[in-house]
């Protein structure tokens, strides 16, 4: 007897279970990004860093 194989092929989309938007406080310019698309974090981890300095002059 011969072997019988079973092969499917599918289409479809990939989507994210959660997401989360983050909105900053302050307008700035991202110098560091420290995360990637799609990793997990923990509340209080540090994901990116605004230049400080057009962050003072956003709120004087």
């Amino acid at each position: 007897m011969g072997r019988i194989y079973l092969n499917i092929a599918l289409t479809g989309t990939v989507e994210r279970e959660d997401a989360v938007y983050i909105y900053p406080e302050a307008a700035g310019t991202v110098t560091d990004v420290f995360v990637k698309a799609g990793d997990s974090v923990t509340q209080g981890q540090e994901i990116l860093t605004i230049l400080k300095q057009k962050v003072w002059y956003t709120f004087m």
